[in-house]
């Protein structure tokens, strides 16, 4: 398991490869606000949608993103 020093670590690398580390704070925070609101349209989704395994997978990985852009926003 990865601890927190390490995913900073990573997250902070990714970031320069892509360039991201040279975004403004509120730009970080627009960032951070798209993914928030992607999580909730896939816990939204959760209620209508009959395949509730294929929203589950959409919203891990939409979680993931939420999570990188709290570490991004935190460096």
């Amino acid at each position: 398991m990865i601890n927190i020093a390490e995913l900073q670590k990573e997250v902070g690398q990714f970031s320069k490869e892509k360039g991201f580390d040279k975004n403004s704070v509120e730009a970080r925070a627009l960032f951070l606000m798209t993914e928030v609101g992607e999580v909730a349209k896939e816990v939204l989704s959760l209620s209508w949608e009959e395949d509730k395994e294929v929203v589950k997978e959409r919203l891990g990985l939409e979680l993931y993103g939420c999570s990188m852009e709290c570490v991004r926003a935190s460096e």
